[in-house]
């Protein structure tokens, strides 16, 4: 196995260990979630796990961020190729 695959199971392990703890441990705390904006409202039927809640969020971050990337270079900078640094390359 080369560096890079050992470093990159240490990273998995250093952040699946935590995370599935936490999972276990808060598994049976529950969250009851509304969002009021003033001409309307909502809120879950029933509570649900935090955990559950937690790696909803997480998901959706990642996911927001995964779209927002490339639509925000797209809009603000074109592509990293237009722009070169002093020695020919790309600058990023």
């Amino acid at each position: 196995m080369s560096v890079v695959r050992w470093l990159m199971l240490v990273v998995v392990v250093i952040a699946a260990i935590p995370a599935a703890l936490f999972t276990v441990q808060n598994a049976n705390w529950v969250a009851q979630l509304s969002l009021d904006l003033q001409f309307s409202a909502w809120i879950l039927k029933e509570p649900m796990p935090v955990p559950y809640l937690m790696w909803m969020s997480f998901g959706v971050g990642i996911l927001g961020g995964m779209v927002a990337i490339p639509l925000l270079k797209a809009l603000l900078g074109g592509s990293s190729s237009d722009h070169m640094d002093d020695y020919g390359g790309s600058s990023i």
